[in-house]
């Protein structure tokens, strides 16, 4: 009788061993948890919410250099990746390895077929993305660390920045950017019949975009072109059109109404002003 209750005990013991172990795989959470993370990551990604997925990375100092350079706006690539979904391939993630990684499918609007009809700027630009039947696939492997505090971060940060952001940011747009949207407002910096000098003022946010631009000035009131500024390129807190006499073989500019327009290299107007000299001032 003991004999039989000992044997009893033993089996009923090694099947307790066996549900522990099973209900350990069961009810690990990892793939749930490291998939929480890669949307959010993805989420941020697709709205360049660059802080947000440096937060959710392992070494946010390597984070930082990798996702950094992206930081920046880019009208048209966020018109596209503003339109972008996504979905999770099979998490493959382990509480005990603490390493994990899932293979993401970006589907974005298809931008090439966009692109081959010529849009003329930003606007067409983002018109034409609506209107697109197809779509592109950008596929994305996220790698995760479980770290002492029992997160899962991303650790691969880099990875993504080349093969995601690289990507877009190789696009060939035949626009430049909107250099209107971010002038604040136009100075004459200097003005007298020795030299004519308008400034655009750079928002704040945009003082490290490099223009790309020349200049036109009318006299006349304004309605006759008597120069053209060759290509130039200028960034900071203002960009100078500046205008001598000796421009167009004068000594001395006579009293007149003058405008100075600043255009992108495609002809698309930035800004302009009129001033009236009068007096030589």
């Amino acid at each position: 009788m003991k004999k039989a209750t000992k044997t009893a005990v033993s089996a009923l013991l090694a099947v307790s061993v066996m549900a522990g172990a099973t209900s350990c795989s069961l009810f690990d959470k990892a793939n749930e948890q490291c998939q929480e993370v890669g949307d959010e990551f993805i989420k941020a990604a697709l709205e360049r919410e660059i802080t947000d997925m440096i937060d959710l990375c392992e070494d946010e100092d390597d984070a930082t250099e990798a996702l950094g350079a992206y930081e920046e706006e880019n009208e048209p690539v966020d018109m596209i990746i503003s339109r972008g979904e996504f979905e999770a391939g099979k998490a493959e993630c382990k509480t005990k390895d603490g390493k994990g990684k899932i293979e993401y499918t970006i589907t974005l609007p298809d931008y090439e077929a966009a692109l081959d009809e010529d849009p003329e700027d930003e606007d067409e630009f983002d018109d034409l993305l609506d209107d697109v039947e197809g779509t592109v696939e950008i596929n994305v492997t996220l790698e995760f660390k479980l770290n002492k505090k029992d997160k899962w971060e991303i650790s691969n940060p880099d990875d993504f920045a080349e093969d995601f952001f690289g990507e877009l940011d190789d696009i060939d747009f035949p626009f430049g950017p909107d250099y209107s949207t971010m002038i604040s407002y136009t100075d004459w910096w200097y003005t007298s019949s020795y030299e004519l000098e308008l400034d655009m003022i750079v928002d704040s946010a945009y003082q490290d975009v490099v223009f790309e631009f020349y200049f036109e000035v009318y006299n006349n009131n304004g309605n006759n072109l008597i120069y053209t500024s060759p290509d130039k390129t200028d960034s900071g807190y203002y960009i100078e059109a500046y205008f001598y006499p000796s421009d167009i073989g004068l000594t001395s500019f006579p009293d007149d109404t003058y405008k100075i327009v600043f255009y992108d290299l495609n002809g698309h107007e930035i800004a302009s002003d009129s001033y009236t000299l009068s007096g030589g001032y």
